[in-house]
């Protein structure tokens, strides 16, 4: 099988300094009330920059909207989710494209789990990857999520290469546009006087955290997703996870945290409204399941087998002799994938043990449906407030 020449200047890399300039451009004019002329120097045949165009255009005409008092850590991490999600490549898989389709003059609409290309139908489903071990397949969100770790695919078709790279640009600048309204949702909603009390939400470790969990939940099938960024800066929330037969449209609420710390994991706990309410998923509440202690009532055998209990022991080098112990464990194991980020075309998520990402699928889960059933009990009492 032949390969072009690999370069770090994909079309999506391409697209980064376009939009980091738009982008960049008209956020300072909104902040120094000079918007419309700015607008009015932006190039409009741009496909690409055209969602922030229009966002920045409806701002421009509610004058009422301003800045509010976060919105420069706020634009950082929408910088740094751009400069993630379209960075280049720093370790290349060579692939091939298993399902294709014919090219399409109109954009058309497709369920979450297949591609979207402003140019092409959903044309490809999954693509195999060759690696020491033998071929891989991917689905195609794997594929975009693996941009984020640096990981990119070269192919023999170019076409294909080109269509991936499309797709890559389109969903980041729509995940973009999506966070952007999202944060100007807060500012006309109820949480209009409030201010986020964790900075933490902006920071690049934390993130990367929640990534590694994310692609964890979305191995088997497409499970998880990051929460609208007033959810996360307002309701703890930092990701939403749908499964069948889960009574939640919008999924369940699932809070996030690496740390072990004791004090400083039961103040983040303690901020949590209705945390009964919540998936919380730490190396923490892990280790608590994983022992059968702690607060939530949990059958382990529901959630691992005894044998692949006994081969987790084993990649935790020994079974743990407390929560803290597994805890630490597991934070461990989980930060030195991280490491490797670009080691397999599955990111760190490939390093961590089997049984491990298995458990963590299974508890969150669980987790999901006993939270819905908790929000549902409590939803049938008139007195007490809605919070899905």
């Amino acid at each position: 099988m032949k390969y072009p020449n690999i370069s770090s200047e994909t079309q999506a890399v391409s697209s980064l300094a376009n939009l980091e300039r738009v982008l960049t451009e008209l956020e300072m004019a909104w902040r120094e009330d000079k918007l419309t002329s700015a607008l009015e120097r932006i190039n409009y045949e741009d496909p690409v920059v055209a969602p922030i165009i229009e966002f920045y255009a409806s701002l421009a005409t509610a004058k009422s909207i301003k800045p509010s008092p976060f919105r420069e850590d706020e634009f950082n991490s929408i910088l740094a989710f751009l400069k993630q999600n379209l960075r280049a490549p720093s370790r290349w898989f060579a692939a091939v494209a298993e399902r294709q389709a014919e090219p399409l003059s109109e954009p058309e609409t497709a369920s979450d789990s297949l591609a979207e290309s402003p140019i092409y139908r959903p044309l490809i489903r999954l693509i195999s990857v060759e690696t020491p071990l033998g071929s891989l397949s991917l689905r195609i969100d794997q594929v975009i999520a693996s941009r984020r770790w640096a990981i990119g695919f070269v192919f023999e078709d170019t076409q294909v290469a080109q269509t991936i790279e499309s797709i890559i640009t389109h969903k980041t600048v729509t995940g973009l546009t999506a966070r952007l309204r999202a944060g100007q949702k807060v500012k006309s909603s109820r949480h209009i006087y409030e201010t986020p009390s964790d900075a933490a939400t902006f920071l690049l470790p934390g993130t990367l955290f929640e990534n590694l969990m994310i692609d964890i939940l979305n191995e088997e099938r497409r499970t998880t997703f990051r929460a609208p960024i007033d959810e996360d800066l307002f309701e703890k929330t930092d990701l939403r996870v749908r499964i069948p037969g889960l009574n939640r449209k919008r999924g369940a609420r699932v809070q996030v945290t690496q740390t072990t710390d004791p004090l400083r994991y039961q103040e983040k706990l303690s901020r949590i409204k209705l945390v009964r309410e919540y998936v919380i998923l730490s190396p923490v509440s892990l280790a608590e399941a994983l022992m059968e202690e702690g607060i939530r009532e949990i059958d382990l055998s529901t959630l691992i087998s005894a044998k692949e209990l006994n081969r987790l022991w084993n990649d935790l080098q020994g079974a743990p002799k407390s929560v803290a112990d597994c805890a630490s464990k597991i934070k461990t194991t989980l930060l030195k994938a991280l490491e490797k980020s670009t080691d397999h075309p599955l990111g760190p998520m490939a390093s961590v043990p089997p049984p491990l990402r298995t458990f963590i699928r299974n508890y969150v889960m669980n987790e999901a449906y006993r939270t819905t059933d908790l929000l549902r009990q409590r939803e049938k009492t008139p007195s007490q407030k809605r919070h899905k």
